[in-house]
């Protein structure tokens, strides 16, 4: 069996894109979590402008929630399309982080279309996040 060797600056981008984004969680939590007084105040300061407020939270919710989802979607949308154009798991021209043997044809085919239907999957979540969200700010009449 072929084997495709791991690339070492692959291994070193996804590590560090790993951390990264750990760091951009932390950092994203840590201030919605010093700022939440201020947002409540923000919030409940003009019982007038109270509804649309929340809409506005409402929104940046879905937007920060769907954005890693969409991310992923996509990538593994164009990893399935690359694999079933090559009839090739991992597909030519993808650099990978560890040693993978190589699969051909039908096998690399139902990997191709397993990438595609889960990219199908996340994309069909994040659209019931987004009428989920849209459905409880109609239930709390916003």
């Amino acid at each position: 069996m072929e084997i495709m060797k791991a690339d070492p600056e692959a291994r070193k981008q996804a590590l560090l894109f790993i951390i990264a984004m750990a760091i951009l969680g932390g950092c994203a939590i840590f201030g919605v979590t010093q700022y939440l007084d201020s947002i409540k105040e923000w919030l409940l300061s003009d019982p007038r402008a109270y509804a649309g407020r929340l809409r506005i939270i409402f929104l940046g919710m879905a937007v920060f929630l769907s954005l890693p989802i969409c991310g992923l979607s996509i990538w593994l949308w164009r990893l399935g399309a690359d694999i079933l154009a090559g009839k090739r798991f991992p597909p030519a021209g993808w650099r990978i982080i560890s040693d993978t043997p190589i699969l051909k044809g039908p096998a690399a085919s139902l990997k191709g279309y397993l990438c595609k239907g889960m990219a199908f999957f996340l994309t069909a979540m994040m659209l019931m996040l987004w009428f989920a969200l849209w459905r409880l700010q109609e239930m709390l009449k916003l």
